[in-house]
């Protein structure tokens, strides 16, 4: 007989001294114990495991997808990664692998504004184009066009078109170009929200210490308005505004397009003492009206295009004192 059946009967004997049980009982009473612990090791190492998987799961959810929350809107359908490993929710604007923009020939009459416009008022030697309305085409300089045409032997309307652009010896390729400017990515496949919001930032160094040109959004060195540098900025960062977008900024009636951000449903609008870095400020006059957007840095400082140049400044100064909110690009 085994030590351990012999210690089992033992413990198993009447304390009276009576027989002890039947040796096939005792077996049986070992075998379930054994059975018992080999069950309790496997579900001890299940859980182990298990935990295991959890916890690298984890690891390559905050390493690829820039944290849990993109975790928790892909759990819930909420955002489409496709190929990229961070994307905004469905609902917000989507981060773009390429960007381009059409309708760049449009024509200049009484009403634009923009890098065209300037373009054609500079030739004509009409007056500075930098800040607010030195770049907008008045009924006067549709008189000084049509002067121009009539002495060129053109049909003297007022309004620029491409053969009166060559004309005044400015290029085709401007033509077409030049008020339909996209700013290059600066991010790709792999880029993370935080990465996102960084190219949307420096694109907006580039244009540091630019004029301020009303309805513009070109390319650095030429000039350029507040919501022009966000169109430009977030070009850079894969996201798209259209409608808002450099030919429509041009045209009459969209050069506040800063009132347009603002009252975008693709952006996530939050409470400004919840604002972040990569935040658009958008700021309002006395009676609430949308006057102008700048992009928030951290540290109670922006970076924008206020009359008459690009500037880093203060969140709130003497300029724009009042915001109407805020909203965000990179949910």
């Amino acid at each position: 007989m085994s030590r351990n059946i012999k210690g089992l009967y033992t413990e198993l004997a009447f304390e009276d001294g009576a027989a002890l049980v039947d040796e096939s009982i005792v077996r049986e009473q070992l075998r379930q114990k054994r059975l018992k612990r080999q069950r309790a090791r496997k579900k001890a190492r299940r859980r182990a495991l298990r935990r295991r998987i959890i916890l690298l799961f984890l690891v390559v959810v905050v390493v690829c997808s820039g944290g849990l929350m993109v975790y928790e809107q892909f759990l819930s359908h909420e955002v489409v990664l496709g190929n990229r490993v961070y994307q905004n929710p469905l609902k917000y604007y989507q981060i773009q692998d390429s960007i381009s923009l059409s309708g760049g020939d449009y024509e200049l009459s009484e009403g634009y504004e923009g890098l065209k416009t300037a373009k054609v008022i500079q030739t004509l030697g009409l007056g500075n184009v930098v800040g607010m309305n030195g770049a907008l085409y008045t009924s006067e300089i549709a008189d000084a066009v049509a002067d121009f045409q009539a002495q060129h032997g053109l049909n003297a309307t007022g309004t620029v078109d491409l053969t009166t652009w060559l004309a005044m010896g400015l290029s085709e390729d401007d033509w077409y170009t030049l008020g339909a400017y996209v700013s290059p990515l600066r991010i790709d496949n792999t880029s993370s929200r935080t990465a996102c919001i960084e190219a949307m930032i420096s694109r907006a160094y580039d244009y540091l210490g630019d004029n301020y040109i009303i309805g513009a959004s070109g390319a650095p060195g030429l000039g350029i308005d507040c919501s022009g540098l966000i169109m430009q900025a977030l070009y850079a960062a894969g996201i798209d505004m259209s409608p808002i977008n450099p030919v429509r900024h041009a045209s009459p009636g969209y050069e506040y397009e800063s009132a347009n951000i603002w009252a975008s449903s693709k952006f996530k609008h939050v409470d400004y003492k919840e604002r972040k870095r990569g935040d658009i400020i958008i700021y309002c006059n006395e009676k609430g009206t949308v006057i102008h957007s700048a992009i928030y840095l951290g540290d109670d400082k922006v970076i924008e295009a206020w009359p008459n140049q690009v500037t880093e400044s203060a969140v709130l100064n003497y300029q724009h004192s009042l915001v109407k909110g805020v909203v965000r690009p990179f949910v």
